[in-house]
């Protein structure tokens, strides 16, 4: 992940599909500026194909440091991760919600 491979412009009534895999990395690495009075809108649709002879899987995100993130980001983007897989493998294991989640975190934060 040291380059951009491709950049495409946002235009009215355009798609862009592509395949979600490992090697797809995507997405905005630096935060978005519109102009005063506009936000970005965006839409988007997935489907799930099962492979033959391939083993079903599910994993939260995988989302990566920048070469130019230093240490300190790059440790706390590492740790974010570990924290999301273990908070997904919990859900899925032990059968909690995300509400349920919100609140256990919100009364450990302090937040009524």
């Amino acid at each position: 992940m040291a380059r951009c491979a491709a950049k495409y412009l946002p235009l009215l009534n355009h798609a862009l599909i592509f395949t979600t895999d490992d090697r797809s990395l995507h997405g905005f690495p630096d935060a978005l500026t519109c102009p005063v009075g506009e936000s970005r809108k965006s839409l988007a649709l997935y489907y799930y194909t099962v492979e033959q002879d391939k083993k079903v899987t599910s994993h939260s995100t995988d989302y990566f440091a920048r070469p130019q993130d230093g240490l300190a980001k790059s440790a706390m983007i590492w740790l974010d991760k570990k924290a999301v897989d273990l908070y997904s493998r919990a859900k899925t294991r032990f059968g909690f919600s995300d509400r349920l989640a919100s609140r256990i975190l919100g009364f450990l934060s302090g937040r009524k």
